[in-house]
């Protein structure tokens, strides 16, 4: 076989390396497992209602920005002991939300150090499909550098769609 196929023979036995795309990581040559990054937005006809306009970091974008330094940071100057007292005193939403992916030049840069913790401990809060009031508060950097738009969704409209 040639080299420029995705086939090589490597000890009798065949290995497959999938070609390269743009849209599929497959995470090496002997997995099993594709993640498809697929944008998803619900129509607003659908009963989506927007609770937050969004949240972002004005300096996620930024490379070599220490996001978690700079959370705790803002804890320290507002007087708050920890990131869960602040997250009490700041009335983050009361309710679990969808976390929709969201381009951040459509999103409000929040103003003010408090409005700026408030988006940050929210952002911690999310997950990957959405936002928990429950759950814990993980400061990493995959959580602190998304844009998200927070909404709810009225299921029986959804359900009426038939």
């Amino acid at each position: 076989m040639e080299d420029s196929l995705p086939y090589r023979k490597t000890d009798g036995t065949l290995v497959v390396h999938p070609a390269p795309s743009p849209f599929v990581h497959t995470g090496g040559p002997r997995s099993h497992v594709a993640s498809v990054y697929v944008r998803s937005c619900l129509p607003d006809d659908l009963g989506a209602t927007v609770v937050e306009g969004g949240c972002r970091l004005p300096w996620a974008d930024q490379e070599n920005v220490d996001l978690r330094a700079i959370v705790q940071e803002l804890c320290t100057k507002l007087g708050f002991a920890d990131v869960e007292q602040a997250a009490s005193a700041l009335g983050l939403p009361d309710r679990p939300l969808q976390a929709l992916p969201w381009r951040a030049e459509e999103i409000p840069a929040p103003v003010g150090e408090r409005e700026i913790l408030r988006h940050a401990l929210t952002l911690a809060r999310c997950g990957p499909s959405g936002y928990r009031p429950d759950s814990p508060i993980i400061l990493s950097h995959t959580r602190l550098s998304r844009s998200v738009r927070l909404q709810t969704l009225d299921i029986a409209k959804y359900y009426d769609l038939d």
